[in-house]
This record gives structure tokens, C-alpha cells and sequence, in this order.
């Protein structure tokens, strides 16, 4: 699974147990000068967050403290369905989808995510504190799965990515049930309002797997 785009990685293993991605906008790089960096302004239109191995994100408002995302793997190709995630600040998932042509939404390989508490509600990230709660999927026949989920907020600092400077703050959440647990590392953006994810583990793997944010850039008008 070394390949898959990391919020993918979550989503797919449950989605595989019921049994990537359009081309996406041109990017409003600067090629040739200086990079040109996102703004809060730009989740209007997208903003584009490219990892050092060729996979891509595309990130855009959604609503009110709503982030919709839509991830590609490297390898993907143009015939790949893609998958789409709907999600509170980019850190509490509430839908995620696989998508088919012209990006419409497959129900058959649809999940939803509840919180013990209203997604509204749910805590921005806060340098040194945690939330801690529970999660529960909704499969697309209706069953259900539920986790205890926790959310630990680390130090805000700056950092320079791709000739940008951002203030960053690391979120690693947490996901367990029994002896099963997943957790995902990312990186939140509190200028922006939205967080990328930056590594995942699990009880079967070996080791981390980490993916580096090579840039963000907006995306063209």
C-alpha cells in the first residue's frame, strides 16, 4: 500500500473489505520565478498539495470548517476511480467515497463517520491538548463499526515547504478497536484552515510509512 495516497490507506481498508483519480486543474505555479504560495482565499477555487513521490491532493472549501479533498496515487492513471473525503478542518473524516466518471459517487463504496460529539463541535487543533471520543462507520448496507478515536495536538512551529512559509502544527490521531489500531500522522495549517496528512501506521505493518509534502500551490482561477 506504499503507493496510495495516505488519507486513502484508512478508507481503503475498509472499502476493500467490501469487495485513483480524474485529472486534476492546473496549478497556479510560477514556474520560471517565485513560488507562488496558497491563501485562505484560494480554498474557493483549490488548492493543490503535491508529495515529494507524485502524489497529489486537491483541497477546497466545503462549507462552514468543511474541507473536501480528492487524492491521487502516483501510479494512478486517467481510467483510476479516485477517492473523494469529505472533513471537519481536514483531521475528522465524515464521508469518504469512490468516485467513477466525471467524479460521480459510487453509494455501493460509500462510508460515513459519527462522533460522539456534532462535527460543529468537534475542537480545532490547540497547541498541547487532545480530544479524545468515539467514531463510528456507517457501511453503505447500514451496518456499523465503532472506535475510540484520539486526537493529540503537538507544537505550532514555522516551516518552509516548497520555497513557502507556513506555521505548522503536527496532529496524530489515533483509531482503535480491540487489538486493531491505525494511526495517522498530519500536518495542520492554521492559516489555512486544513490539515494534510503526512504518515500512517498500523498493527500490521512493520513500519511507518511517511509521505513528504514536497508544496502547495493554488490552483488556477
Amino acid at each position: 500500500m506504499t503507493g496510495m495516497p495516505l488519507r486513502a490507506v484508512a478508507a481503503m481498508m475498509c472499502l476493500a473489505a467490501l469487495g485513483n483519480a480524474p485529472a486534476l486543474a492546473q496549478s497556479a505555479a510560477d514556474a520560471g520565478g517565485a513560488p507562488v504560495c496558497p491563501v485562505p482565499d484560494d480554498l474557493t477555487s483549490g488548492i493543490r498539495a503535491e508529495y515529494a513521490d507524485g502524489g497529489t491532493v486537491e483541497i477546497r472549501a466545503a462549507g462552514p470548517g468543511e474541507i473536501a479533498f480528492v487524492e491521487t496515487a502516483p501510479e494512478a492513471g486517467p481510467d483510476d476511480p479516485g477517492l473523494s473525503f469529505l472533513s471537519r478542518l481536514g483531521l475528522y473524516d465524515t464521508e469518504v467515497w469512490e468516485t467513477t466518471g466525471a467524479l460521480a459517487a459510487n453509494p455501493d463504496r460509500m462510508l460515513r463517520y459519527d462522533y460522539t460529539e456534532d462535527p460543529a463541535k468537534l475542537p480545532s487543533p490547540v497547541s498541547g491538548e487532545s480530544w479524545l471520543g468515539g467514531v463510528t462507520t456507517i457501511w453503505p448496507d447500514g451496518s456499523r463499526g465503532c472506535e475510540t478515536a484520539v486526537y493529540v495536538f503537538g507544537r505550532t512551529d514555522r516551516r518552509t515547504i516548497g520555497g513557502c512559509e507556513y506555521v505548522a502544527m503536527p496532529v496524530k490521531a489515533s483509531f482503535m478497536q480491540g487489538d486493531d489500531w491505525v494511526a495517522q500522522d498530519f500536518l495542520y495549517f492554521p492559516d489555512l484552515g486544513f490539515a494534510v496528512a503526512t504518515g500512517i501506521n498500523d498493527n500490521d505493518r512493520a513500519q511507518p510509512f511517511w509521505r513528504a509534502l514536497a508544496r502547495m500551490t493554488p490552483i488556477a482561477r
